[in-house]
């Protein structure tokens, strides 16, 4: 058993290791190379960064439509469409999943997760963003805004350490930027 990151909530080992920590998420923002103007990072890979959580077991990222456009082209891509029940979930947009041989972590892009009670997209949060370790990230606010809409039980854990962090008053914003962020890979830059 060990303690969470943020918390002294108990964790088993194995949960502790399922996933991928922030190493792997800095290696796929890097191979991706894009302009910090153009996406940001929520979900799990954001409490990740943030500290709050260890593991994610993905890198879901809000993208311009030039971004998603341009996703779509790279080789390791696959359309996941809403599905039935994607719209009582919040989801009624298209994701592209991105994960090939240069990519350690699975990528997850879209432009928007919306319906009527819950909009959320790159064009509406675009300035609801904080650089975390040289990562445009939601705010906290806005992630706990959005676990608290679709409140599925990873969402009900992750308010609970999002809450207690915000709480505190802390912030991450700037912090650690003493490593540039092409120290942890390879860019698709250098694959084409």
């Amino acid at each position: 058993m060990i303690n969470s990151p943020d918390t002294s909530e108990v964790v088993t080992s194995q949960e502790a290791n399922i996933g991928f920590g922030v190493e792997a998420i800095h290696a796929s923002i890097v191979y991706m190379q894009l302009d910090e103007k153009e996406y940001f990072v929520i979900g799990g890979a954001n409490l990740v960064l943030q500290r709050i959580r260890e593991r994610t077991p993905d890198l879901d990222l809000m993208v311009s439509q030039e971004v998603f456009n341009w996703m779509a082209t790279l080789k390791g891509v696959a359309y996941e469409p809403p599905g039935l029940s994607s719209p009582d979930r919040g989801k009624d947009t298209v994701t592209l999943w991105l994960y090939n041989d240069f990519t350690p972590i699975p990528i997850s892009a879209t432009t928007s997760i919306s319906n009527s009670d819950h909009p959320l997209s790159f064009e509406s949060h675009k300035d609801k963003v904080e650089v975390i370790t040289g990562v445009p990230c939601l705010l906290l606010e806005e992630v706990a805004a959005t676990k608290e809409f679709l409140y599925r039980e990873r969402d009900k854990r992750d308010l609970k350490l999002i809450m207690r962090r915000l709480s505190r008053g802390e912030s991450l914003a700037y912090e650690n930027m003493a490593m540039p962020l092409h120290e942890f890979g390879v860019s698709i830059r250098d694959r084409s």
